[in-house]
């Protein structure tokens, strides 16, 4: 829970970041929460109701921790391969997102471009790695 707490908090940090560059902080959440609904398509950048943000913000947070799940098993899994697997985990994440905005015409990868995208998965990697150290316990030195 710990690395899934970093890393949501990390990328959507970045998130707010990259859509404040593109014209509006509320941006990627409002597209994230197109992808599943709750926002319609064309509300990317209008004003209106706070829903679609929030609803954005908790199904970001919500994502990450499933992905956060996934990566605290590789690594199990792995034996410690603590950054082999943030990559795998990210490599991943990005590849469904690209795939998403080919099948579906939503997805952060119709709003970012390319290196935002590159950039947020690296972010996503790190914070991964991060999340992971500050989660594992501290070694008793004596």
């Amino acid at each position: 829970m710990i690395a899934g707490g970093v890393a949501a908090s990390a990328t959507a940090g970045a998130l707010v970041a990259m859509g404040r560059r593109l014209g509006s902080s509320a941006l990627p959440f409002r597209v994230i929460a197109g992808v599943f609904g709750a926002a319609p398509a064309d509300a990317t950048l209008a004003g209106g109701s706070s829903a679609p943000i929030v609803a954005g913000v908790v199904a970001h947070v919500v994502v990450i921790m499933i992905w956060a799940v996934l990566f605290a098993l590789l690594v199990e899994r792995w034996r410690g391969g603590v950054v082999r697997a943030a990559l795998a985990v990210s490599a991943i994440a990005l590849a469904i997102t690209w795939l998403l905005a080919r099948a579906i015409g939503r997805a952060l990868a119709t709003t970012l471009p390319l290196g935002d995208l590159l950039v947020l998965a690296l972010v996503f990697a790190l914070a991964l790695v991060v999340g992971m150290r500050l989660a594992l316990p501290a070694r008793d030195t004596l």
